[in-house]
């Protein structure tokens, strides 16, 4: 619900029956709103700084990670692509190219 909107229906919630309004009654009911919303925001809180701790857990892995891997031993890079190796390369094509009709 929008501030607007809530704060006018605390306003109505606080009028007495004569007409007036109840200040303490306002006031009560102005603040319990900020109460409820006040554990969201401690939840809120408390969930972006789990997520900051993974975030930063998970950083320090992906770190350490490229470390290892920059310090290992270089691989020699492939010249064609998997699909075209593993086709040249499978039996059934070394077969086909070994038989005694080609």
């Amino acid at each position: 619900m929008k501030a607007e909107a809530l704060f006018w229906r605390q306003c109505t919630e606080a009028v007495t029956a004569d007409g007036s309004i109840d200040a303490q009654r306002l006031m009560d009911l102005v603040i319990a709103t900020y109460r409820v919303h006040e554990s969201d925001y401690d939840e809120i809180e408390r969930s972006a700084e789990t997520l900051l701790r993974e975030n930063h857990a998970l950083t320090g892995n992906i770190s350490a990670l490229s470390q290892a891997f920059d310090e290992s031993e270089p691989r020699p890079v492939r010249k064609t692509p998997w699909r075209a190796s593993a086709r040249t390369n499978s039996p059934s094509c070394r077969r086909a190219s070994s038989s005694p009709g080609t």
